[in-house]
């Protein structure tokens, strides 16, 4: 009389979840993964950390637009992405303008899915619009801003002349 045991067994494929990253944002790595429910993650690994670092415990921080390749190490196996990080900013570090005259700031990786808003260290010296349209004032050098939702992103020198 032969005996009869059933077994169940539970298959997780860890997958991640996410596309482009646009803002230098602080998350939990485990919330864009998929695919688990039992699986615990070892470990973490960016093979660029000034792009994009992980913490020990899972925590990742966005620094600076390029690539960065994520890995995930579990007991058995590991799962791997290139993340892709674009974040707006102003392709010039520095112009210069005549007073009295304008000039356009090229701006990158610019998204409807953020608030992006100008300013200048010295209106009195160069002004600017937060399409990047810049107006010389008076004579001088000033800094002028790209702010996402508030903060700075990059910095363009303006010299007035």
């Amino acid at each position: 009389d032969p005996q009869t045991k059933t077994w169940e067994f539970t298959v997780e494929k860890p997958k991640f979840s996410f596309g482009t990253l646009r803002t230098k944002d602080t998350f939990d790595i485990k919330t864009k993964i998929t695919g688990t429910k039992l699986l615990v993650p070892k470990s973490y690994r960016s093979s660029k950390e000034s792009v994009l670092s992980i913490a020990s415990d899972g925590t990742v921080t966005v620094k600076k637009s390029g690539k960065a390749k994520v890995t995930v190490m579990y007991e058995h196996g590991k799962v791997s992405k290139t993340v892709k990080v674009k974040l707006p900013g102003i392709k010039q570090s520095s112009v210069s303008v005549n007073s009295g005259k304008t000039k356009k700031l090229t701006l990158q990786n610019k998204s409807s899915s953020v608030t992006i808003t100008m300013t200048s260290s010295d209106p009195n010296i160069v002004t600017v619009t937060d399409d990047g349209k810049i107006t010389g004032v008076a004579p001088g050098t000033a800094d002028v801003s790209l702010l996402v939702n508030g903060t700075v992103y990059d910095t363009c020198k303006v010299t007035v002349k």
